[in-house]
């Protein structure tokens, strides 16, 4: 099967969001077939399971009520919740799935089912010796379960690393050509090592209840989300992932976990001021590599064995061009009504049969 999984900064969208807002997202996650969706920066005024009766005022509630029922005829669902720790990062994270996945659940002594939520992932210990501190805005987590391959699951970090040190800059600021201080990128850097270093092993290696670890048993564990940092290439510029490619340890099956982070297309917009208004029209309206996908990726190069055939795993990673795409190229409307930056899409395809028994 394969599967898409979206990731989009959409930039301070709470109860005051705009039709036109909505609807573009809306129009986003069908045209591009997610099955899976991960936004960030969102405000709601309810924390959990959101439908679309949840409340007029909620942006997520108007996006599961707009899509209305998925490629499968069912209902989308969606859940919401913030980060508490920290009252200068108070919008929250959101996902939004269809049917070809759902939550994990276990079956009680009494017959009921306990559904294993999305939940802010603060499970996490400090490593003193590289002078981390704790997350600004801690990570949600959710685990996903294909309806087709029921022994499979995707765990998903979604991330969104702090702007700035200084609580009066927030992320209405894509480093416009800024001068950054030093503080502020070691800051940015210690929170990916943090999630990168720390958190996704954890979550990665993690088995529950009695999951089968082999074959179409496997846990595919995904970071995405708003880095806040560029990848080091020509074409971008400081503060960079401190490290691009890192071994952070030994998985379950013996196997080295390297984790790689994917897509080098610049992500963010541009504003429009009064300085650079004369010129926009012919600048380079993206400006930051910051929205990325980070994995094992020798767990997601393995194979899986099903009835007697080797199964491939093959992964992409890029950013969805909706400003030219569904925007009629206008970056100056696009910046204003939807959002600072665009989404990016990771598409994993386990359907390529390497060789028969």
């Amino acid at each position: 099967m394969s599967y898409r999984i979206g990731s989009f900064n959409v930039h301070n969208m709470g109860a005051n969001a705009s039709e036109e807002k909505i609807d573009f997202i809306v129009k986003i996650i069908k045209s591009q077939k997610f099955d899976i969706v991960a936004l960030q920066e969102v405000f709601c005024n309810k924390r959990g399971m959101i439908d679309e009766k949840s409340c007029n005022a909620n942006p997520i509630s108007s996006i599961i009520r707009k899509l209305g029922l998925d490629s499968y005829g069912k209902k989308w669902k969606a859940y919401f919740d913030a980060p508490k720790q920290s009252k200068d990062a108070k919008e929250g994270y959101a996902f939004i799935w269809n049917s070809s996945v759902h939550l994990p659940s276990v079956k009680l002594s009494d017959g009921s089912y306990r559904v294993f939520y999305p939940r802010i992932y603060n499970q996490y210990k400090l490593e003193k010796s590289e002078n981390q501190v704790d997350l600004v805005r801690n990570p949600l987590y959710g685990r996903f379960i294909p309806e087709s391959q029921p022994k499979m699951e995707f765990r998903i970090i979604n991330t969104h690393i702090r702007f700035s040190k200084d609580a009066g800059k927030n992320s209405d600021n894509t480093d416009d050509d800024i001068e950054l201080d030093i503080g502020t990128v070691k800051m940015r850097q210690n929170e990916f090592n943090i999630i990168a270093k720390t958190i996704y092993p954890k979550l990665a290696e993690k088995i529950y209840g009695t999951q089968d670890v082999g074959g179409l048993g496997a846990f595919y564990t995904i970071m995405l989300g708003d880095y806040n940092l560029n990848l080091n290439r020509k074409w971008t510029k400081s503060p960079y992932i401190p490290v691009e490619f890192i071994v952070v340890g030994k998985g379950h099956d013996g196997k080295e976990v390297k984790l790689q982070t994917f897509n080098e297309g610049l992500t963010t917009i541009k504003r429009v001021t009064p300085e650079n208004e004369q010129d926009y029209i012919n600048m380079q309206k993206y400006n930051n590599n910051f929205d990325h996908v980070t994995y094992d990726t020798v767990r997601f190069a393995s194979v899986s064995i099903e009835d007697g055939s080797y199964t491939g795993i093959k992964c992409s990673t890029k950013k969805i061009d909706v400003v030219r795409n569904y925007d009629k190229n206008d970056f100056v409307h696009y910046r204003k009504k939807i959002s600072d930056h665009i989404p990016i899409c990771f598409e994993f395809d386990n359907n390529h049969i390497i060789e028969k028994k």
